[in-house]
């Protein structure tokens, strides 16, 4: 059976998180602690990033870190080709999440276009 390229458990609890996740990233932007934010999305634990969400506390599934590119690098989860690589490919983060997903043995760099109608009204804003 072929694996999704994004879980459906991922992409829905992505619409409660949404939210968080934006105020992290421009935090992160604002604060200048990277220009490139990653959130790691995970069913249990990993080395790398700042727990952010516990999916536990909101009755969803996946947990979400905040990391950056170089964590990634500082931790040899990237290489340095890697990531000369990954800055060509980096996306907006005003208008895409960077999601490391972590599943089973797999691990793949995901784009996601953050879906500004969503947040601005679960946000009440």
């Amino acid at each position: 059976m072929k694996r999704e390229l994004v879980p459906k458990s991922l992409l829905d609890d992505l619409k409660t998180y949404s939210p968080m996740m934006v105020e992290a990233t421009k935090a992160i932007l604002d604060e200048g602690v990277t220009k490139y934010p990653i959130f790691v999305a995970v069913l249990d634990h990993f080395k790398a990033g700042v727990p952010l969400i516990n999916g536990n506390d909101h009755q969803k599934t996946w947990n979400i870190n905040a990391s950056s590119l170089e964590e990634f690098y500082a931790k040899k989860i990237m290489n340095k080709e890697a990531v000369d690589n990954f800055r060509k490919v980096y996306k907006d983060p005003k208008r895409y999440f960077c999601v490391f997903l972590v599943e089973d043995d797999d691990a793949k760099m995901l784009f996601i276009p953050i879906d500004k109608q969503f947040i601005h009204q679960e946000s009440g804003k």
